[in-house]
């Protein structure tokens, strides 16, 4: 039983008295996340396999995403823990793509073998550097920082299973020291299995041992952090049933596949596990986990099987008065623990952004690299590593929603609050056109252009080209927009 250390925990948290969910408290508030070891070319499969899984994944998925909605009308939120060894741009800005609309976010995944803290540190610091030139694992904000979940391939966080999957005892230090926030991996059922299962709990590294994770302390509600690490574990659940009939007992650890899918007897069951922070038991986590880069998992994930999974979870969880349904990402569930710690209560909904911002590329979405340097809804600045050639730049939450530019170098933008302006530069580019949304109750009509030439007016946007003026080849100009007393500018 060596490996099945974690059933007497299990066992003694289903029997003994002790805090449980409580399905009592209405509305209980289900908190449904997908975290997805996304591979896209495992199984040594060739390159054109690969696009192959990654188009029909992206287009399937938008597909069955677009038919549900949770309490707040927002569809299902995918995590997509995405390796290194299968870096490729053109994925990411295909999965990029998908969280600028809204369906997901990105974190990391990652397998690595034979390692030292060193060699550890110097591949996480190298792959979050290429992650962040993509937006990725880099949050919005005054000042933008590395942020990040973290799911270990083989479930040997920590050194658990030896060398051949990890190799590092001061794993969760390093993770915590490079910015992750928490860690997703189990639950596993197996050796790496944690003992203290069904927990959110923060665990404190020992760098002379492995597995220094197995135990904990439970995030609790009016609480405070602790240790190095958070493990953000999903439901593992126990049917002890076949024992009547002399076989195994059926373990489920929540993951999702062409074996397992998501069936009404299994939601319940994941629900009824009642994984949450002490002290705020009607808020209810559900971590599933999943492979779905692999063509045989799609039905189960972005197909017909995926589809009835979730029009379950909406019509039986979703009624607003016992049940309301939230649909997040790893970012969110761990910002709405968070919040939980802090005493908060009322809709979780509300603390989805409550310490860690959204990341870049929710907001911005281009097939550039690029280094963020400041973004809120009233200044941005990046600086565009691969500016030669053609750039296109699409935004979200500021009044510029389109930038194209050949050669960009640099691009800012400022809102003079007092002086009611918003400032744009342009740097590196011959010449740029710009779509710019008006502010409410404004007439793009009404319009003054300084060094600005209207092109086109589409409702309560104007688009407008502008050109180069002066040494450095620099884009300035201006939008005054009468009516409110504002002015866009170029500068």
């Amino acid at each position: 039983m060596k490996n099945r250390a974690w059933l007497y925990e299990y066992l003694k948290r289903s029997l003994l008295p002790g805090e449980k969910a409580d399905f009592s408290r209405r509305p209980v508030h289900v908190l449904f996340l997908c975290t997805d070891h996304f591979e896209p070319g495992t199984g040594g499969v060739t390159k054109e396999k690969a696009d192959w899984r990654i188009e029909k994944w992206e287009r399937e998925y938008t597909a069955m995403s677009s038919r549900h909605r949770d309490f707040e009308g927002r569809p299902p939120r995918h995590g997509w823990f995405y390796p290194p060894h299968y870096y490729d741009c053109n994925y990411f800005n295909r999965l990029n793509r998908l969280c600028f609309e809204g369906r997901g976010e990105m974190e990391l995944h990652l397998h690595h073998d034979h390692d030292t803290p060193g060699s550890l540190t110097r591949l996480l610091e190298k792959t979050l550097s290429d992650y962040n030139k993509l937006g990725m694992l880099i949050t919005l904000g005054e000042k933008p920082e590395v942020r990040y979940a973290f799911i270990h391939g083989m479930w040997s966080l920590d050194n658990a299973l030896g060398p051949e999957y990890c190799g590092v005892n001061e794993e969760l230090i390093i993770l915590s020291r490079t910015g992750c926030f928490a860690d997703f991996t189990f639950p596993s059922g197996g050796f790496a299995q944690p003992v203290q299962v069904n927990s959110i709990y923060y665990a404190r590294d020992d760098p002379e041992a492995p597995k220094s994770y197995d135990r904990g302390k439970p995030v609790r509600a009016h609480g405070q952090p602790w240790g190095d690490l958070l493990m953000f574990q999903g439901p593992l659940c126990v049917d002890f049933s076949p024992l009547f009939r002399l076989k195994k007992p059926g373990i489920d650890m929540a993951g999702v596949n062409r074996k397992e899918p998501g069936t009404p007897e299994r939601v319940d069951a994941w629900i009824r596990t009642g994984v949450h922070v002490h002290g705020r038991p009607d808020w209810i986590f559900v971590k599933i986990a999943t492979h779905s880069a692999q063509e045989e998992n799609h039905d189960t994930i972005i197909g017909d099987r995926a589809d009835r999974m979730y029009s379950y979870l909406e019509e039986k969880y979703n009624d607003g008065e016992n049940f309301c349904l939230h649909y997040v990402t790893a970012r969110e569930a761990y910002n709405i623990v968070k919040a939980a710690e802090a005493g908060m209560s009322g809709n979780p909904y509300d603390y989805r952004d409550y310490l860690i911002p959204p990341y870049a590329n929710t907001a911005v979405h281009t097939e550039s690299l690029y280094r963020l340097g400041r973004y809120t809804p009233d200044a941005c600045e990046l600086d565009v590593l691969d500016g030669e050639g053609d750039v296109t730049f699409l935004f979200n939450s500021i009044p510029v929603t389109r930038v194209q530019a050949r050669d960009l170098k640099r691009f800012t933008f400022h809102h003079e609050e007092e002086a009611h302006r918003f400032l744009f530069r342009l740097q590196g580019a011959e010449g740029a056109a710009l779509t710019v949304k008006t502010p409410a109750g404004v007439d793009p009509g009404a319009c003054e252009f300084m060094n600005a030439t209207l092109e086109e007016k589409s409702g309560d946007s104007v688009t407008v080209s502008i050109h180069a003026d002066g040494p450095g080849r620099v884009c300035e100009a201006s939008i005054t927009y009468k009516k409110c007393g504002l002015a866009y500018s170029v500068l």
